[in-house]
């Protein structure tokens, strides 16, 4: 049948456009927006949604998904809607105890705590052992030295120096270049700290790691992702003519950090680090972060253009039921709104064929090398749509993809982790269960029961839906019956054993989690918890299974992401004087170690040998080896505190020298007696 004829025979009220229409349609409002419609999809791009679609089915089908909103249900003390109308079916109470939001909060705290992500930084950045600050910077160091050394000589006469004097000068050179090139790696590590540092304070580090450290205990992962190149307006204040202060704003490349929430990233099947496999995220752009792309390098801006002459045509959103629980349980919009201001994009970190690159108009990668079809390229991409907005090979020389996770309860060989609701559920199952039976034994043995064996004995006029005290029952005996008109039954209250129950259950979720409840203030401790030396004992213990946690955010998290900001500042800093071999610690859970017991110790042990004795036994030397532990232990600079071992040994001949000039002045004056 043709296609007028359907128009014509349709009993309904639709429409039925024909293609060519709808082709002549949007041809018309494609020139309204100058721009082009029919923009094919390119190999990438297919490549892209392919994978996509892949990873997006594998984390559904394996349960991730679910587990996650049930751990926000928890979190929020709400049951799911199944188990709501089950619990609704059969009636009675619907209370739901909040004890899995009581551990997440004691959780995120600790962490807090021992971290200090709010004013303080928990990593610091020193030089290697052996410090490489490249050749040229250590010729010049050895030609200065080399030249105060020339200058000496000629100053006392090369006549004049011994072999042993020529021997004593080469080590002081040594020495002296040796202690340039530490003190110089040392300055240069200094600086890059203060960099990162400040590009991280600037680029949203703070409330990002708030973010994550909740997702690391709520969810099954917590994601950082940075640098996040974006172009933003800042206010700066510059001085104008007249030498006064005006504000100025400035459109700058800063380096953001941002939070991923683990419902947005997905990793490819037997992923089980982020920097391996395919790996996408998907994002909500607003118009505003799509404007901020734009001049960034690698960025298409005639792309981005496209997209947002298309934005306000409801192109390119996307709004699934996993969006629609998120939105509750966050609570957030709700009404699907927002599919008004955010488009979907899918950003893409993984291998490509040089054959799609090739397709894709791509020839050669960042080195100018010639793409070759047969082999596998580290790229990453942002799509929305059709449109490739964003097209890069990895830039880390590693291969390392821009994501950093962690989580609260590994689970050897997953990309995932265990949350603290997951790891409590059962327990909080029962709690619930035994809270709702308390609930309802209390209120149906809160009262007498009333048994009337026949009603027809009532009075007129008589309720018995109602009680109430000293109410007057009226019954008629019209047959003579011998049954009582009225009888009551007080139902027994298990509510001691409910109670008991739930105590079990709530202690057992101690264990489970790793967190006491004595570690966030509940006075309720038994045996050794009741002197001070006991709850110190039992928190130093109780600090383990934390310990364990805070090294993962230090490695996994801290490390990384201090890392790929020390590699591209090492890459794309004009500033070289920041540029030098250093080594990155993360802190925090020696923070842990130090606070409980290496500090109480080394003070203790100093204490102990501030003696005559145990100094002469321990010299000098070693004295000040002690010291500068413990200054570093109080987070103090060694040097600062206590004289560093070129100082001391200095110290050490200028006494001795001091010591062999009043020995000889008292041998001349013996002598002149």
């Amino acid at each position: 049948m043709a296609l007028e004829d359907i128009v014509k025979n349709n009993p309904t009220n639709l429409r039925f456009i024909p293609n060519s229409e709808l082709t002549e349609l949007e041809k018309k409002a494609a020139a309204a927006h100058n721009i082009q419609v029919s923009v094919p999809i390119s190999a990438l791009a297919r490549h892209i949604h392919n994978t996509y679609e892949s990873n997006r089915r594998f984390r559904e089908q394996s349960g991730v998904d679910r587990a996650m909103l049930n751990s926000l249900h928890q979190r929020n003390s709400e049951y799911p809607q199944d188990k709501l109308a089950a619990i609704t079916e059969h009636g009675g109470s619907r209370v739901f105890i909040g004890l899995t939001n009581v551990k997440c909060r004691a959780a995120e705290s600790w962490v807090h705590d021992v971290l200090g992500s709010d004013r303080e930084k928990s990593w610091e950045l020193e030089p290697t052992p052996m410090p490489d600050l490249g050749e040229d910077t250590q010729q010049a160091i050895v030609s200065e030295v080399m030249a105060q050394m020339t200058a000496m000589m000629q100053e006392q006469g090369a006549e004049a120096v011994t072999p042993q004097d020529a021997y004593n000068m080469a080590r002081e050179l040594r020495e002296s270049v040796e202690e340039r090139v530490n003190d110089e790696a040392k300055d240069r590590s200094e600086r890059m700290e203060t960099t990162i540092h400040d590009q991280l304070v600037e680029g949203g580090w703070t409330d990002a790691f708030d973010d994550l450290v909740t997702d690391i205990v709520t969810l099954k992962a917590g994601i950082l992702k940075l640098p996040v190149l974006r172009t933003r307006k800042v206010l700066r204040y510059r001085k104008n003519a007249q030498g006064k202060m005006r504000p100025v704003v400035q459109s700058v490349l800063r380096k953001d950090t941002e939070r991923v929430s683990p419902f947005d990233i997905y990793p490819s099947k037997g992923m089980v680090d982020v920097d391996e496999g395919d790996l996408c995220e998907r994002m909500k752009l607003s118009r505003k972060e799509l404007q901020a792309m734009k001049g960034v390098p690698n960025y298409n801006d005639a792309a981005i253009n496209l997209v947002l002459a298309r934005f306000e045509n409801g192109m390119f959103q996307s709004w699934n039921y996993l969006d629609q629980l998120r939105a509750i349980l966050e609570k957030q919009d709700q009404t699907g709104a927002e599919r008004q201001t955010d488009v979907e994009a899918i950003e893409y970190s993984g291998n490509v064929s040089g054959m799609t690159l090739i397709q894709e108009g791509i020839f050669n990668d960042d080195r100018g090398n010639r793409i070759r079809a047969s082999e596998l390229y580290d790229v990453n991409a942002i799509k929305v749509g059709q449109y490739l907005i964003y097209i890069a090979f990895n830039p880390d020389p590693l291969g390392r993809k821009p994501y950093s996770k962690t989580g609260w309860g590994v689970i050897p060989g997953s990309f995932w982790y265990h949350g603290v609701p997951e790891l409590m559920l059962d327990l909080q199952s029962i709690c619930n269960a035994a809270v709702r039976s308390l609930v309802n034994n209390m209120g149906i043995s809160s009262g007498p029961q009333v048994i009337i064996e026949d009603i027809n004995r009532l009075a007129s006029g008589q309720t018995i839906t109602k009680m109430r005290p000293w109410k007057i029952w009226q019954f008629v005996n019209r047959m003579n019956s011998q049954l009582k008109a009225i009888d009551f039954f007080q139902p027994d209250s298990n509510a001691s054993e409910l109670m008991g129950v739930y105590d079990k259950f709530s202690q057992l979720a101690d264990d489970f989690t790793g967190i006491p409840a004595y570690t966030y203030g509940n006075e309720r401790v038994a045996g050794a918890g009741r002197t001070a030396s006991g709850l110190s004992m039992l928190m130093s213990s109780a600090a383990r299974g934390i310990k364990k946690v805070i090294s993962r955010i230090d490695q996994d998290i801290i490390r990384t992401s201090v890392t790929r900001m020390y590699d591209w500042n090492m890459l794309h800093n004009p500033d070289e004087s920041i540029k030098g071999d250093v080594q990155i610690r993360a802190h925090g859970a020696l923070a842990l170690i130090i606070r409980e017991q290496m500090a109480a110790q080394r003070m203790e042990f100093l204490t102990a040998t501030a003696n005559e004795y145990d100094q002469q036994i321990m010299g000098p030397e070693r004295r000040a080896n002690v010291l500068r532990e413990a200054a570093a232990a109080l987070q103090m600079g060694e040097e600062e505190a206590v004289p560093g071992k070129r100082e001391m040994k200095q110290k050490a001949a200028a006494m001795e020298a001091e010591a062999q000039a009043v020995r000889q002045q008292e041998m001349a004056a013996q002598l002149t007696q």
